[in-house]
């Protein structure tokens, strides 16, 4: 529940922090349910593709096991990631909003909300993508001798970094949008956001420190006794139920700011 004493651009830090733990607690069977069915069958096109985690992490073990560069593989997999995380996204946004079953969500057809949130995810991979192939742009690009130029340069790809920085900050937008709202109404949160930025940089950082602690916890799995094709799998399904539940926060997290921003009850 939302404190009936906050402003309409006020965000309570304590409120919107514990706002996913809260979320995921109420819904903890279907939670535990649907994380599991999409972490099981990630895990197992994970090890179909020759995509583990091992292959790129440990050199000893990545000759012991089957990983691919093929690039058919390489695509198979990111495809059926990018599919997987947004019909897993789509299907909490109905638990958890709509408070609906496990049981409902599998057997509903939502091919509307499942294409509003692949269009979700592409946006914010998109956004995360120009963020970072625009910063070493900047930093490994040889410089121009035309002093213009190199201005020209600097300035285009510092707004491209502001106005892809602004919409992530702002992605609750989109969440408006996957919820049946407006497409894109910025004006509506720019500046409640921007008053409230302090906060968002603090819960990111300690979500960030949490899921990794989380992450490094479950890399200790590859150093255990157990025969290597268990431990594979084991360890590439606690990966991928970190990385939904991830995704279950950050969905939490814009359905609370969601909720102030628009004026939702």
């Amino acid at each position: 529940m939302l404190s009936q004493k906050q402003g309409k651009n006020n965000i309570s830090f304590y409120e919107g922090f514990f706002f996913p733990f809260n979320a995921i607690n109420t819904h903890w069977r279907d939670f535990v349910l649907l994380t599991g069915l999409f972490s099981l069958i990630s895990s197992v096109m994970v090890l179909l593709t020759g995509q583990c985690y091992l292959c790129f992490s440990s050199l000893e073990i990545s000759e012991q096991i089957f990983c691919s560069e093929a690039w058919w593989n390489v695509l198979i997999y990111y495809v059926s990631i990018f599919l997987l995380l947004a019909l897993f996204i789509s299907r909490w946004q109905v638990i958890f909003a709509e408070n609906k079953s496990f049981e409902d969500v599998i057997k509903k057809r939502m091919f509307r909300q499942d294409k509003k949130a692949m269009l979700f995810v592409f946006i914010f991979f998109l956004l995360c993508l120009v963020i970072d192939e625009s910063i070493i742009l900047l930093h490994e690009r040889q410089v121009s001798p035309n002093w213009l130029t190199e201005l020209g340069f600097f300035i285009v790809v510092s707004l491209m970094i502001v106005f892809s920085a602004t919409l992530l900050f702002n992605f609750v937008i989109f969440q408006h949008f996957l919820q049946g709202g407006r497409f894109f109404e910025l004006n509506k949160t720019f500046w409640p956001v921007l008053d409230n930025i302090y906060k968002y940089m603090i819960w990111f950082l300690l979500y960030f420190v949490m899921f990794s602690f989380l992450f490094m916890m479950v890399q200790v799995i590859s150093w255990g006794n157990m025969f290597l094709l268990g431990r594979l799998f084991i360890m590439e399904f606690c990966i991928y139920f970190l990385v939904y539940t991830v995704a279950a926060f950050f969905i939490a997290s814009l359905n609370y700011q969601e909720k102030i921003f628009f004026d939702k009850k």
